[in-house]
């Protein structure tokens, strides 16, 4: 997939915070240059919002940026993340607070995710899909439904396209034993995640019920890492009606040591997709 406008508004944000903490001013003493509000300021470097290119040059000005490179290389970013995603002829099946992950995953290089009793978005079935979203939005109309299920399914591809991400995948037992749909729908997804663990892409663990880690999950949460140097890697996790996205370096490494620990603590890869291969044919 192309390189999404959610990935360089983020990309563009973090430089101009860089630039920004190089000389030291804070967002305030930016926000009385620019003569904005501080939380404009705010939202450019989180990456939420397109930018014009007017204002990012302004903000080099102030930072004292006169390489042309430079210059250039940001404005275009800056023009470029104005595009519209890939994803944005879904409708309205995708939420605001989703888009924002769908455009990140879509540049992600690595997904780590830790999931506590569903099946990930990125590995479910068509039917899996479709049971799962009908019982969480019962009012919502047919049509929405189905643009959601193709929406999932499209973002899939990148475990298939060329030069695919790397997944990896720890689940707790509890996902494999979590009824969604009917004994044929569940047979169906644990079938297709065994034969996923199998691609050299995918790597995919089940934590069982009598690890004494199994307590550890917590909330399911998702590490993503991209290939720039300059980008830290973000951690999502949803509830209900909204996401929270975490950028601070050290709350990154904290999730990334209790992914670590779960997969310390779950099966090994074999272990996992014949334990995934056994349940699917206990479901009746």
């Amino acid at each position: 997939m192309p390189i999404s406008p959610t990935a360089r508004r983020r990309r563009l944000g973090i430089e101009l915070r860089r630039l920004r903490e190089r000389e030291q001013l804070t967002l305030l003493q930016v926000a009385q240059r620019m003569k904005c509000s501080d939380a404009k300021i705010s939202r450019i470097e989180a990456g939420k919002h397109s930018t014009h290119p007017r204002d990012v040059l302004g903000l080099l000005d102030i930072y004292g940026v006169a390489d042309e490179r430079t210059r250039d290389v940001l404005a275009t970013l800056a023009k470029q993340s104005t595009q519209r995603g890939w994803w944005v002829t879904y409708g309205g099946a995708i939420p605001d607070w989703f888009e924002v992950y769908v455009g990140l995953e879509s540049e992600a290089t690595e997904i780590r995710t830790a999931e506590t009793h569903l099946v990930p978005g990125l590995l479910q079935t068509e039917a899996y899909a479709a049971a799962l979203i009908r019982a969480t939005q019962p009012l919502a109309p047919a049509e929405e439904l189905t643009r959601q299920v193709e929406l999932r399914l499209a973002r899939q591809r990148r475990l298939t396209e060329p030069g695919p991400v790397r997944l990896r995948v720890v689940l707790g037992e509890a996902v494999l034993r979590c009824r969604v749909g009917d004994g044929s729908t569940m047979r169906e997804q644990l079938g297709y995640l065994a034969t996923l663990a199998e691609r050299s892409n995918v790597e995919l663990r089940v934590v069982r019920f009598s690890s004494p880690a199994y307590t550890a999950f917590g909330r399911p949460f998702v590490l993503l890492g991209f290939t720039e140097p300059t980008e830290p890697g973000l951690v999502y996790t949803e509830h209900r009606t909204g996401a929270l996205y975490i950028d601070e370096p050290a709350q990154i490494a904290s999730f990334a040591l209790a992914f670590d620990h779960l997969v310390a603590a779950a099966l090994s890869r074999k272990e996992s997709a014949r334990l995934l291969r056994e349940t699917a044919a206990s479901w009746k």
